[in-house]
């Protein structure tokens, strides 16, 4: 009796120190968002993000949006790892069901005559109580057929918390497919946008070229009449070299644009359809912001990261499951025999085993000490992204709200611009036929006529872009 409580004392002392958790500090930082956005972007953005469907107009646009979400390969492949995580987050939750599977074996053993079995079985044939069906030949034929079970009851939330964490992977996986979603509208909308742009930029460029040829033949005029010299020949001649080079440069990088435009939407090549003019009115305004804690988190790639954060934590308590002991089972029921012609006589060749216990780690407490550890460093890291993700997601609003206010009041300055050096070009123009102007003057202004030009266009781009920023920044509609 003594022996007996000593050993149940030991196995207590070991099961109790098997028990132990490691003390591992844990990030528990309490992540608090600022009241509002800057005051200088207060009015321009809305509660609710408009979905892109509700966000541009240009049907055209959509068409080629709707396009790259069904056939950009980035787009399908993380398609199919929604498709893997939701086919693990259902396996996970069908863990805790006893594994059964079927077997069915042959074998066969020769026992040697000078061995225990040998002789054991060699004794067993020359009992009485052995019939003829019933005697062991040598070699031993092993006929097995059944269904064989293991099952692990998960006392401590292994199984609960194997489930939560396939879950939250799954939720975060899900926000990441919307999050690249949002990104790729955006994207095809810049591209798309940024052609447009290019378009109008190619036409002023190809205006500023034919009335510098022009301008070019009546300088040679003058020239023969004697108005002006051979410098000023070569000096129209050099800005309409610049004009066509610049006009080339353009293209070059509209042709460029066009092709990745093309990757985008699952195209091959060919030209891109789009628009005639640049008409940032078209865009809607989203008027009054909501609160950045409220808002920022509706943001996918924020939500993801806030679930691979739940989902370290859920990895965290699997691993601390594993310092406690657990109940397991395992099983057999089928039929067994050396003899073929038998081995379905019941319940004569009935057989079964049933083993169950409750078993505590001792000796590979190091490896689960290890994982545990690592499990909640994966969990703070997991923490500092989620925090890094809000910073982002708040500066990059920030940012855009602060672009559509400024790029909205240089697109009027840069429009009210071109509308003077348009007056100047045409003033310097008259001057210069009846001689009131030299050749110097003309061909300045009607560079600065034609960088205002662009500059204008560009702002106006700038401005679409900006609201596409914010569509994204805001992490899209729903």
């Amino acid at each position: 009796m003594r022996i007996r409580m000593n050993i149940l004392g030991v196995w207590s002392i070991l099961l109790f120190s098997a028990c132990s958790i490691p003390k591992v500090a844990m990030e528990t930082e309490s992540l608090k968002m600022p009241s509002d956005f800057s005051n200088a972007a207060q009015d321009t953005v809305s509660d609710g993000v408009l979905p892109w469907t509700s966000l541009f107009s240009d049907t055209i646009l959509k068409g080629h949006i709707e396009q790259s979400l069904l056939h950009n390969p980035d787009m399908r492949s993380i398609m199919q790892r929604v498709e893997a995580a939701a086919v693990e987050s259902v396996a996970q939750r069908n863990a805790i069901i006893p594994e059964v599977g079927a077997v069915v074996g042959a074998g066969t053993v020769r026992f040697g005559d000078y061995t225990v079995d040998g002789v054991g079985n060699f004794d067993t044939n020359l009992s009485d109580n052995v019939d003829e069906s019933r005697r062991i030949p040598n070699p031993v034929p092993d006929l097995l057929l059944g269904l064989n079970t293991s099952w692990e009851a998960g006392l401590w939330g292994k199984y609960k918390n194997r489930k939560r964490r396939a879950q939250e992977q799954l939720l975060a996986t899900a926000e990441g497919k919307r999050w690249f979603q949002t990104m790729l509208v955006a994207q095809v909308s810049k591209y798309y946008y940024d052609l447009v742009a290019l378009d109008a930029e190619i036409r002023m460029i190809d205006r500023s070229v034919q009335l510098q040829e022009s301008a070019l033949e009546v300088v040679k005029i003058q020239k023969e009449g004697g108005r002006v010299n051979e410098l000023a020949v070569k000096q129209f001649e050099s800005q309409l070299l610049d004009f066509k080079a610049l006009e080339k440069s353009k293209r070059l990088e509209r042709v460029l644009l066009e092709n990745e435009m093309n990757a985008l939407i699952g195209n091959f090549g060919g030209e891109v359809r789009r628009a005639d003019s640049l008409q940032w009115h078209d865009l809607p305004l989203m008027l009054r912001t909501g609160k950045p804690e409220t808002l920022l988190k509706q943001r996918p790639d924020v939500k993801a990261a806030m679930h691979e954060r739940e989902a370290a934590l859920a990895n965290v308590r699997v691993a601390q499951a594993y310092f406690y002991p657990d109940l397991s089972f395992q099983g057999f029921f089928g039929v067994n025999s050396f003899r073929p012609d038998v081995l379905f006589t019941l319940p004569a060749s009935m057989a079964f085993t049933a083993l169950g216990g409750l078993a505590a780690p001792i000796i590979n407490r190091n490896t689960i000490k290890r994982n545990h550890r690592v499990a909640i460093a994966e969990y703070n890291q997991s923490h500092f992204s989620y925090k890094k993700s809000l910073l982002l997601a708040f500066r990059e609003v920030n940012d855009e709200l602060q672009k559509i206010s400024y790029f909205e009041t240089i697109a009027d300055y840069r429009n009210d611009q071109r509308t003077v050096m348009a007056e100047a070009e045409n003033v310097s123009a008259e001057l210069f036929t009846t001689g009131y102007a030299n050749y110097v003057e003309l061909l300045m202004i009607r560079n600065s006529r034609l960088a205002a030009e662009i500059e204008y266009i560009e702002a106006v781009r700038d401005r679409i872009q900006a609201t596409i920023g914010l569509y994204r920044a805001l992490g899209g509609g729903q």
